[in-house]
């Protein structure tokens, strides 16, 4: 017959640490694939708006130039991504997934909508009496 040898601490320890390096990793590794295709996304968008090649100058009377890029923060569940978001003098372009001035992935404010939205509860949820703070008793 064969022994089964109880679980230690340390085992536990040792799996724990392996599924949070996992779905660390695995959050990681997601959160640059979206970020490396909504720059490249951009940047390809920019480049047919303008129909120029880096460093190509257009004829004067259509002076619209590439002007760099500009930093935006964008939350998602996976964590919150800085985007490179790519412009000209006159425009800037973001990609088809983000919209104006989004700043959240859409998942994150249906919850926070649906509380503001109830009458006479707080961002917490919690009625008034419930958020009342209780007096503290001296003991005397």
């Amino acid at each position: 017959m064969a022994k089964i040898t109880p679980i230690t601490k340390q085992f536990q320890h040792f799996l724990a640490e392996m599924k949070e390096s996992f779905w660390g990793d695995l959050y990681g590794r997601t959160q640059q694939a979206w970020k490396q295709y909504f720059e490249l996304e951009s940047e390809r968008l920019r480049d047919r708006y303008s129909g120029l090649e880096a460093y190509e100058r257009r004829p004067r009377t259509q002076p619209d130039y590439r002007n760099g890029y500009y930093e935006r923060d964008f939350v998602t569940r996976f964590g919150t991504i800085r985007l490179r978001i790519a412009r000209t003098r006159k425009r800037n372009f973001l990609p088809p997934g983000l919209e104006k001035f989004q700043r959240r992935a859409p998942r994150r404010n249906a919850p926070v909508a649906g509380l503001s939205a109830q009458p006479g509860r707080g961002p917490d949820g919690l009625g008034r009496a419930a958020r009342r703070p209780v007096p503290a008793r001296v003991a005397g």
